[in-house]
This record gives structure tokens, sequence and C-alpha cells, in this order.
């Protein structure tokens, strides 16, 4: 599908605050005409004059022309709002859209432009929250970080099943992410109703080691195998079965690397320590 082509943020500095105040005032002319137009049905004699009225009628439009341009200049805000909370958590990212627009309507009308705040900031947090909330409704009443974990663990099980070619267990996720494997199975059930997807590093992020793992998916040996040495290299193979190889326990491993299963063990916790800390931005630790 055609992403959709929204106008860009063309609002200058400090124009979002005046556009809102001629919000207001249209708002405040729209009541003042309603309320005229009562009280001339009630009594004929009392309502406002035709130049009164005449100068209402402009400011109601200007309030409305404003809405629209403040509504407009911030679509994108909430397309990229929607397409992250699409990404994280699996629901329909059109419905995610549709959403967004709705609350970004209601944030224009609660917007309050004395405060000197910018609007953006604002709408940003207001559609983000009700982005969130649509999201764990569709989610039987789960957590929005409840939806990004079990999606990241449906997806890391789905790889290495493509990557192994058979069914992957709890326990083997759990190995790989560093969680127990009750952490695993309940995520697994908590987020069957999730769709999958194809990850990004963004959607990911909260365990730096499944993100490299889940980089570049089907296409061969993961790059981040490039940073670890030779025997490293070999041991992280063995052991998760990457790159189309069948994975071994730590014996087995041992057995194939003629070492101990001790060191086994060492090489693959100082493999995974150092991945961590290349995409933390960290120092490595030391040897």
């Amino acid at each position: 599908m055609t992403p959709l082509q929204l106008p860009p943020y063309d609002l200058q500095p400090g124009e979002d605050l005046q556009l809102a105040a001629e919000v207001e005032v249209g708002v405040l002319a729209a009541e003042a005409l309603n309320a005229a137009a009562e009280c001339e049905s009630e009594a004929p004699d009392t309502g406002v004059g035709e130049g009164s009225h005449d100068d209402l009628e402009v400011l109601v439009r200007r309030g409305r022309d404003a809405w629209h341009r403040m509504y407009k200049s911030n679509l994108r805000l909430v397309q990229l709002l929607a397409a992250r909370a699409a990404e994280r958590s699996g629901v329909d990212a059109d419905d995610l859209l549709q959403e967004g627009f709705r609350a970004l309507g209601v944030a224009i009308q609660r917007f309050d432009h004395t405060r000197g705040v910018r609007f953006s900031t604002m709408a940003w947090s207001h559609v983000g929250g009700e982005l969130n909330r649509y999201v764990m409704m569709e989610m039987g009443g789960g957590s929005l970080e409840m939806a990004r974990s079990s999606k990241r663990v449906r997806d890391l099980q789905e790889h290495l099943a493509t990557s192994r070619q058979r069914e992957v267990q709890p326990a083997e996720v759990a190995a790989l992410v560093g969680r127990s494997t009750s952490w695993v199975r309940y995520r697994l059930e908590a987020g069957c109703r999730l769709e999958t997807s194809t990850p990004t590093l963004e959607s990911v992020s909260a365990d730096p080691v499944a993100d490299a793992v889940l980089s570049d998916p089907g296409s061969g040996p993961p790059w981040w195998l490039g940073m670890l040495d030779e025997r490293s290299t070999r041991v992280v193979e063995l052991r998760y079965g990457l790159s189309g190889q069948t994975a071994l326990s730590v014996d087995e491993t041992a057995h194939r690397m003629n070492c101990s299963p001790g060191q086994v063990r060492r090489i693959e916790a100082r493999a995974k320590a150092a991945v961590r800390a290349e995409l933390n931005g960290e120092p490595p630790a030391a040897a």
C-alpha cells in the first residue's frame, strides 16, 4: 500500500500560539452567535446588530481556518506516532492512524495557548497517550510494554524457527535473550493476538542481543558476528544455530571446539557482553 502523503509542518515559530488564539476566539464568536440566535427567536428585538453579526461570522471563519491549518500541519506528527505504535505492538497501522487523527482534533480543542508551550509538544504527548490506550484496549487490557516484549519474543522465535527449520521451544529463546523460560512462555501466550512482522532495531531495542539477531533475518550470518573473533564467532554459531547451523548444547559445542564446557560458557558470555556493549555504545569490558 502506498504511504499516505500528508502535508509538511510549515508553521513558523509562535504561529501555532497565534492560530490557537484565533481558534479560541472563533469558538467564543460561534457561541455568541448561537446565543444571539436563541434570544432573537424568543424576542426578535434583542438580537445582535447586523454589523456585529457580520463581525462575529468573520471571527468564526478565521477560527475554523486556524483550526484546519493547525490540524493539517500536525498530521505527519500523528503519522509518525501511529507508525511507531504499530511497529512496536503489531496493531493495525491504519486503525492507529485514524485514532491518532481523532486525538489530534481533541488536542487542538484542549490546547491552552496562554501557557506558551508549543502545540506540537502538547499534541505529541496527547496523541501518543491516546494511541497507547488504544493499543492496550486492542490487547485486551494489557500494557504497551507487554505488547512490545510479546512481539519481540514472538519475532525472535519465528526467526530462529526459520533459521533452524524446526519448531523452537521457549527455553531456546530464553537462552538467547538471557531471560527465564517462564518469562518467555508468558509473553508468547500474552502476545498470541498480535500480528507478527519483520522487526527493526527500534522495535526490539529493549534487548540489544535480540536486536542484533533480528537485524537481518534470513540473509546469511548476522552482521554482528563480524565484531567477534574467530573462536567466539564459532561458539555463538554452534550454540544458537545461526547461519543455518543446528543449535548445540554447551557440552556438544565443547566437544566440537575441542575445549571444556566452562570455556564455552565463558566465551559465549563474553561474546554476548561485547555485542550488548557495542549496540549500547558502551566501552568494551576488560578481558
